[in-house]
């Protein structure tokens, strides 16, 4: 049996001295008493009184919380709640006929087109009420690839991109999108390693990877011309302009605020190392919102624009590569999930839900209760409806794995949404494993503990089995995880940052290598795939 252990220590201050209460008893609160006579030149009565009173109220508790045990079921509930985030539409790349590889998108609300640029180069959608369709692609061969990384729209009828690989022929390029079917190259520049860009009229700002920023005078898109670069940043990957103010999501440096108060001349006046590792940024007029990669998503106030300051940040998710700001509605998406949180009180974010992305969430735009996101493989579109408020169980692991004997294994069940999850149920297919919890009642934002202890009964049959567990969860009321034995102990418990098991591998060669002789050394481990 494994059991939680919550531990309380009160601290008491030490006893005074013996001999030194008046009363000799020992209730903690001794008076002492200054009565000693001066009988210097003149006699003075020194009458004056020390009161020290050490009051001892504290408890030493010992705080020990059995684990529940769940039922023994895993059906879902007749009654599940409503889902505040519903699929709209999404368009697969095999299915449009075409090569995707999203990375990053804008919605044009007045046409309902959704501009987007990846691996598959510059491609328009048609994405509003309808389903989502290929309009145009530049190249405009369904299977040939562009390779641009980062997009800008310059209002509804041109588009900047960039490409950071220079095995590519364009870097960076203007497109004419006047008619979304036939997408035409105004103009391109020879910039080494663009990223990101920005339009402030009649300015376009690249930055590039190489820690540069480029100012093109772009008045005239087709005649578009550098006029100045600066140096500073470092791994540059979005921008947002507010005001007099350039904002950088820069990987390496962190928060990089430029003035543009004269826009020809940036200025960089504050770099925030503490935001090291952010992919993307959104803003609006008084907050910045910040996609911190494995850091999770950090909000920052423009109360002095100068200087932004980190009013709330939300950690513990999964890793955030694309956020999107909508009224009080903030999405971010990462490689697995997209999620919505209410952001009414910018210091105190709270969860309204989440849903598994079709494929690899890299970018997310909201547009009022609609979020289309960059899905790799897919353009996605979400509906959501901050009204429905529901729970949204979210597992730390997809898989565990038993090694032989007795051990437990500790499963974190997380609620991503604002009410209350309850977990109804958990079932395993081996009598050799059972299920307790910490809690049945996971509160939004919060995470309970399912403890799995496997008694090998020494037959020495492996596990094979699946862990089911029943919620409260809306749209996953059943979750099946995959439970499995191991030859190599600690794998199951396996973090980054943890020493790796011993393992050998065998080269083309035929030779063979081992994990522990390459210690000291760093090692590269590289897979690859035959289609």
């Amino acid at each position: 049996m494994s059991t939680l252990l919550l531990l309380t220590l009160a601290c008491r201050p030490d006893p005074p001295p013996p001999g030194t209460g008046s009363s000799g008893d020992d209730t903690g609160t001794p008076a002492l008493t200054d009565t000693a006579t001066d009988t210097a030149t003149d006699t003075a009565t020194d009458t004056d009184t020390d009161t020290v009173t050490d009051t001892d109220t504290d408890t030493d508790t010992d705080t020990i919380t059995e684990p529940i045990v769940l039922s023994a079921t895993c059906e879902a509930p007749s009654d599940s709640p409503q889902d505040p985030i519903t699929e709209h539409s999404k368009l697969q790349d095999i299915d449009a006929g075409a090569f995707y590889e999203l990375t990053d998108l804008e919605y044009l609300p007045d046409d309902e087109l959704t501009v987007a640029v990846g691996q598959g180069g510059l491609m328009i959608f048609r994405a509003g009420q309808s389903e989502p369709s290929l309009l145009g692609k530049e190249p405009s061969n369904p299977f040939d690839d562009g390779r641009f990384l980062k997009l800008e729209t310059i209002g509804s009828d041109a588009v900047a991109v960039s490409n950071w690989n220079s095995n590519y022929d364009i870097q960076f390029a203007i497109y004419d999108i006047s008619d979304p079917t036939t997408p035409t190259l105004i103009k391109d520049l020879d910039l080494d390693q663009p990223t990101t860009i920005a339009w402030s009229d009649p300015y376009l700002y690249v930055a590039s990877f190489d820690g540069s920023l480029h100012i093109l005078d772009a008045q005239e898109l087709d005649s578009v011309q550098q006029q100045d670069t600066n140096t500073g940043q470092g791994s540059p990957f979005e921008m947002a302009q507010v005001g007099d103010h350039l904002y950088v999501a820069d990987i390496s440096k962190g928060l990089v605020t430029l003035d543009v108060s004269t826009p020809a001349s940036p200025v960089i006046v504050r770099t925030d190392a503490d935001a090291a590792g952010a992919y993307d940024l959104a803003a609006d007029d008084d907050y910045l919102y910040l996609a911190l990669g494995g850091g999770g998503m950090a909000i920052y106030d423009l109360v002095d624009p100068a200087a932004p300051s980190l009013v709330s940040q939300v950690t513990g998710i999964d890793s955030i590569f694309g956020v999107s700001i909508s009224g009080d509605v903030l999405a971010t998406v990462g490689h697995q999930d997209l999620i919505l949180f209410d952001v009414s009180d910018r210091t105190d974010p709270g969860f309204i839900g989440k849903q598994r992305n079709n494929q690899f969430g890299l970018a997310v735009e909201l547009d009022g209760n609609r979020a289309y996101v960059a899905d790799w493989g897919f353009l996605s579109v979400w509906d959501h409806d901050v009204g429905v408020v529901s729970p949204e169980a979210n597992f730390s692991k997809s898989e565990v794995y038993f090694y032989e004997g007795e051990q437990t294994f500790t499963l974190e069940v997380s609620n991503y949404g604002a009410d209350t999850l309850d977990l109804l149920g958990a079932t395993t297919g081996d009598e050799r494993i059972t299920v307790t919890a910490s809690t049945d009642r996971v509160q939004s934002g919060e995470t309970a503990e399912l403890y799995l202890t496997f008694t090998d009964d020494g037959g020495g049959q492996p596990v094979e089995t699946t862990l089911c567990v029943a919620s409260t969860d809306p749209d996953e009321p059943v979750t099946e995880i995959d439970l499995m034995s191991t030859s190599v102990p600690g794998v199951g418990d396996l973090v980054v940052g943890t020493t790796a098991p011993d393992f050998i591998l065998e080269d083309l060669d035929g030779d063979t290598h081992r994990l522990s002789d390459q210690l000291g050394h760093p090692v590269v481990l590289v897979y690859f795939a035959t289609w």
